[in-house]
């Protein structure tokens, strides 16, 4: 008779297959017992406290000044902020500003006089002097026109690029919602008696831009 097809030796195969099966979930059940165990003991140190509890201090742990810290120090976002205006300033760049005068408060943070709070000048004021008039710096359509209590007449103009320039404290508003407007065009007036200055702001992509970052340098 052939060894293989002898009913005895397939029962012994049977048999021991049942008992190394047996013996796998043996093993596999004590090594499972045997790692929770050690992770127990892991987890379970410094005083009481476990691991998970160290984890949630990580987590929780305020890394503001560190970034603040990085943000300042760091010459790599440095570098990599410059040579991403410069890319800008191939498809928008401004060459004159909307009107003539100083910048009495540039972009950026600035401590109140009067309240010694801090805030952030999301544009520039500049000085009015003698012409009155507000000229757009790039070429571009009106896209909106705001009528405020604090700020007059705010306009805003739509450029190529994702680019957007906004003009405040406007008395007299010389041009339509929709309307082409070009490098130089006068968009409208102040009023010197109300207001001593214009703030100006650039947009790129919804983000606030330093306006003299983007100066023309030609």
């Amino acid at each position: 008779m052939n060894y293989y097809n002898n009913p005895y030796n397939k029962y012994n195969r049977i048999k021991r297959n049942k008992y190394l099966d047996s013996l796998t979930k043996r093993f596999a059940v004590a090594t499972l017992i045997f790692l929770l165990a050690l992770l127990l003991k892991v987890t379970n140190y410094y005083n009481g406290s476990t691991l998970i509890f160290k984890v949630e201090n990580y987590l929780n742990k305020d890394y503001t000044e560190y970034a603040d810290r990085f943000m300042k120090d760091s010459d790599i976002i440095q570098t990599f902020s410059n040579k991403v205006l410069k890319k800008e300033q191939k498809s928008f760049s401004i060459e004159v500003m909307p009107v003539e005068g100083n910048i009495v408060r540039p972009f950026g943070e600035y401590v109140d006089a009067k309240t010694k709070k801090s805030f952030f000048n999301n544009g520039v004021d500049i000085e009015i002097k003698d012409d009155l008039n507000v000229r757009c710096v790039f070429d571009g359509k009106i896209e909106k026109v705001e009528n405020t209590k604090d700020n007059g007449i705010v306009v805003t103009i739509s450029h190529s690029g994702n680019y957007k320039t906004k003009y405040y404290n406007i008395s007299e508003l010389l041009k339509d919602i929709g309307e082409d407007v070009k490098k130089g065009d006068v968009i409208g007036q102040i009023d010197k008696e109300k207001n001593k200055t214009i703030h100006f702001e650039v947009l790129f992509n919804n983000n606030f831009v330093d306006p003299l970052k983007l100066m023309s340098t030609e």
